[in-house]
C-alpha cells in the first residue's frame, strides 16, 4: 500500500525559504563615506534621525552642500565656504528623509554621514577643539550651568546647544571674530555644533 504524501503547508514552504535566503541590512544609522572632484548629487541611504555630516575639501574656489529630500526639494546649505576646508555639522532629525546631498565645488572633497551619538566626547567640565565641529560632553547635563567660551579666530563664531534626542536649541550666542564669554547653559544638554575659525574652548561650572 503507497503512503500519501500530503503537500506542504504555505508556512513551511516560507519557512524553507526564509531558510534559504540570507538578508542583508544596511543600517540607517551606519556610517556612509562619498568622495568626487566636481558638482554632483549623491545618493544616500536615507537620514531619518539626528546626525553630523564632516565635510572636506581641497580647492581654491567655493564649496556648498545642501540636502535634498524624499520629495527632491533641495534644503539649505549646511556650509558655504572658499578654498580648503574640514568641518562637521549637525542635522536635525528631518521631517521627510533625506536622500540625497547635492555637492557644489571643483576641487578633491568627501563627506561622511555618521550618527550623531559617533560625536567626539570631551570633558564634562571643560575641553578645546579647532573649526566647525560637533562634540559631546558626554552625558546630558542636568541642571542648568554657567558655561565659558573662548575663541581666537577672525570670523562667526556660534555655538548651539543640542539635547540627548538630538534636538537643537537656539545658540548660545553669534559674535564674530575673537570672543571670551560666560553665559547661561539651560538643563538637558549633551552636544554642542560649533562654527567656528580658530582654536576655542569651553569650561562649565
Amino acid at each position: 500500500m503507497k503512503k500519501l504524501i500530503k503537500p506542504i503547508s504555505l508556512i513551511a514552504q516560507l519557512a524553507i525559504v526564509a531558510a534559504m535566503t540570507t538578508v542583508v541590512v544596511t543600517s540607517a544609522n551606519a556610517n556612509q563615506t562619498f568622495t568626487g572632484t566636481e558638482d554632483n548629487v549623491i545618493d544616500i541611504t536615507p537620514i531619518k534621525a539626528a546626525s553630523i555630516l564632516t565635510f572636506s575639501y581641497e580647492g581654491d574656489g567655493v564649496f556648498t552642500a545642501s540636502p535634498v529630500d524624499s520629495a527632491g526639494t533641495e534644503g539649505l546649505s549646511y556650509s558655504l565656504e572658499i578654498g580648503s576646508f574640514t568641518g562637521t555639522y549637525f542635522q536635525k532629525t528631518p521631517s521627510k528623509p533625506i536622500t540625497a546631498l547635492s555637492i557644489k565645488g571643483e576641487g578633491q572633497w568627501s563627506v561622511k554621514i555618521s550618527p550623531l551619538k559617533s560625536a567626539p566626547v570631551l570633558g564634562a567640565k571643560m575641553g578645546s577643539g579647532n573649526g566647525t565641529s560637533v562634540i559631546s560632553i558626554g552625558k546630558a547635563t542636568t541642571a542648568s550651568k554657567r558655561i565659558t567660551w573662548k575663541h581666537d579666530g577672525e570670523g562667526v563664531f556660534v555655538v548651539t546647544p543640542i539635547s540627548a534626542k538630538g534636538v537643537a536649541s537656539f545658540p548660545l550666542f553669534l559674535k564674530i571674530g575673537a570672543y571670551n564669554g560666560t553665559v547661561i547653559m539651560k538643563s538637558g544638554v549633551q552636544y554642542f555644533e560649533v562654527k567656528a575659525d580658530g582654536n576655542w574652548s569651553y569650561s562649565i561650572k
